[in-house]
């Protein structure tokens, strides 16, 4: 047909060139190979498709128990305030379940060589974070974690064992230093057991009662309040500049009151304006506190919500202390950096937001004088931002999850029969494996076949194996079961 077409118009130079210029490029791009599209990866959502179908039965206990907090509650009033909603607790699994979604929505889809070293059918036959019956999923046996987000990226460092020598031996490096600089890795483990109980609290904020609280949050002082923190700051002091002024006048009301009464009754006028006076005060008075009790009632739940939050950031700016000034530490987790900037640098309000939080307003407990416009606006702010500290978060979690593995090897280390060891890393052409005693944590009397698999996937992810001693050239794929050679 082509050469049809040329023919019949070998005579138009023109309509020729045209023809070539069309059919040109469909002969040449067909030459060209097909570029193969990688599968995206988001560690995140697989670590959720791996783990939160286990927890199916815990998470249907657990809302049975928080259905029967709501009832509880509800048997109390015909009406549940919208800050009663704050005070039920979020319980583990759906912590875990809303940690995953808080990292994966943040976090970029893309093909990584994490894939090819442990494909998801060694997962499963390895037992890594899932088992049947009673048999424990061996992350289990391995997890000293304290925080939800450490437990995450503990998970994910076994998700993706590493073949690169030198980030195996950095990450030697820091679970050497934290098991050298024991006061250190208490330090960290106490500071880490503070997030962990104000951790129910911290995701509250990502719960769908949330919302409505805002709206009511709202409704107090208008838009131009709530878009300025600093008029709102200065709205609640005039506010508890209000409250003294009117308990003042109050008080000098019932003292005239009480004082004109008394020479009323001296003269046998029981009826008279010194009565009148205290009844009114008394009227005004209950006025007063009736129709504030509402709105002071949802300032006390904001203070001690914001309470929880500032314990959480303020421990976290307390890490990233603790590591800055460890000489090597800081080196070797420049991470730590995040810690203190939680919120990112190019979040609005994200600093003023941080210092904020350090006020002593946090540390003391909701009171009539509190200062409720510092309250409201770290509620506020704290709300638009929460968002941009995921990167925070991903720096907490992985600093808890070296911590943990600090952990997991001392534990063992006083037991000859059941060690763990640092395992030596060699570059070499042909795949090398040496290994003496390795044992499999959970079992360390059993002959599993997955021993060997095991140790090789601790070596090349958490930096330490279980075994008297190890020597390996990292492996690009671990299988369910690898013979000792």
């Amino acid at each position: 047909m082509f050469n049809g077409i040329l023919y019949n118009t070998r005579f138009k130079p023109l309509a020729c060139i045209l023809l070539i210029a069309v059919y040109a490029p469909l002969f040449c791009a067909s030459s060209k190979p097909a570029e193969v599209q990688q599968p995206s990866y988001n560690p995140y959502r697989t670590l959720a498709q791996f783990c939160m179908p286990t927890l199916a039965g815990q998470m249907i206990e657990e809302n049975k128990k928080d259905l029967e907090l709501v009832k509880a509650i509800a048997e109390k009033t015909t009406k549940l305030p919208p800050f009663d909603i704050a005070q039920l607790r979020v319980n583990p699994v759906e912590k875990l379940s809303m940690a995953y979604a808080i990292l994966a929505a943040t976090t970029t889809s893309e093909y990584s060589s994490a894939q090819d070293v442990l494909a998801e059918g060694t997962i499963r036959d390895l037992k890594l974070f899932s088992a049947q019956g009673d048999s424990k999923p061996l992350f289990d046996t391995l997890d000293n974690t304290q925080t939800t987000f450490g437990k995450i990226q503990l998970q994910k460092i076994l998700l993706e064992p590493c073949s690169d020598i030198f980030l195996l031996e950095q990450r030697q490096l820091i679970i050497k230093n934290l098991i050298d600089n024991e006061p250190l890795l208490n330090e960290i483990t106490t500071q880490l057991e503070k997030i962990k109980n104000v951790e129910p609290m911290f995701f509250w904020f990502w719960k769908l009662s949330s919302v409505p609280t805002i709206e009511e949050f709202n409704k107090y002082d208008g838009p131009w309040f709530n878009n300025s923190p600093f008029a709102r700051q200065m709205w609640g002091s005039l506010a508890n500049f209000m409250k003294l002024v009117t308990l003042g006048f109050a008080a000098l009301s019932t003292a005239v009151s009480i004082t004109i009464a008394i020479n009323d009754w001296r003269r046998e006028y029981l009826w008279g304006p010194g009565l009148l006076g205290m009844a009114l005060t008394l009227w005004s008075g209950i006025y007063f506190f009736q129709s504030h009790r509402k709105a002071q009632s949802d300032m006390y739940a904001i203070h001690a919500t914001m309470n929880n939050i500032a314990l959480f950031v303020n421990t976290s700016v307390t890490l990233g202390g603790l590591v800055e000034k460890n000489t090597h530490l800081r080196i070797l987790f420049p991470d730590y950096g995040l810690l203190k900037n939680v919120f990112q640098s190019s979040a609005a309000h994200g600093k003023e937001l941080v210092e904020l939080l350090s006020k002593s307003t946090f540390t003391s407990n909701p009171s009539f004088f509190s200062y409720q416009g510092r309250a409201q606006v770290a509620f506020k702010l704290f709300n638009e931002l929460k968002d941009q500290m995921t990167q925070a978060l991903i720096a907490l979690g992985q600093l808890d999850a070296y911590a943990a593995i600090a952990k997991l090897y001392k534990k063992y280390a006083q037991d000859p029969k059941t060690p763990f060891c640092f395992p030596k890393y060699v570059d070499m052409d042909k795949q090398s494996l040496n290994i003496d005693n390795a044992w499999l944590p959970g079992a360390p009397e059993s002959s599993d076949p997955r021993i060997t698999s095991m140790a090789i996937l601790l070596a090349q992810s958490f930096g330490i194996a279980p075994a008297q001693s190890m020597t390996l050239t990292p492996c690009n794929k671990i299988n369910a079961t690898t013979p000792i050679s």
